[in-house]
């Protein structure tokens, strides 16, 4: 049974795209896709690899985006490759992920944060979590 992104690749054509890349989803996107990643247990290499390959794509669609800018062609190409990462996303989480499974992965990475006391280091990694 092919996915839902799979039919996104079917499409060779690619069309201007004038809404503005939504990079702020996207990160959230990369985020949530973290803490399926966090979530999973090692053994389960392929699924783990999936998971990164996603999370890759999504990546690669942010900066294919910053690089093309507003209503390019590479805008356009970044487009697609989010919508096909979401969909592969939707894939993954429809019959693996367990919310309190997500939730307490990405509360166990806050729990290791580095603590700083030091302003500079503060800022850093509020600009790190930014982007």
């Amino acid at each position: 049974m092919p996915t839902r992104a799979a039919s996104l690749t079917a499409d060779p054509l690619l069309s201007i795209r004038r809404d503005p890349f939504p990079f702020e989803a996207v990160r959230d996107l990369i985020g949530i896709l973290r803490a399926l990643y966090a979530s999973t247990p090692p053994e389960q290499r392929e699924r783990r690899q999936q998971i990164a390959a996603t999370a890759r794509e999504l990546i690669e669609a942010t900066e294919l985006a910053t690089k093309g800018g507003p209503g390019s062609m590479g805008e356009s190409a970044a487009w697609k490759r989010a919508e096909r990462a979401t969909l592969r996303l939707t894939d993954l989480v429809a019959f693996m992920a367990r919310t309190d499974e997500l939730l307490l992965a990405a509360g166990e990475r806050i729990r290791r944060a580095p603590k700083s006391d030091d302003e500079r280091d503060r800022k850093r990694l509020a600009d790190k979590l930014r982007r």
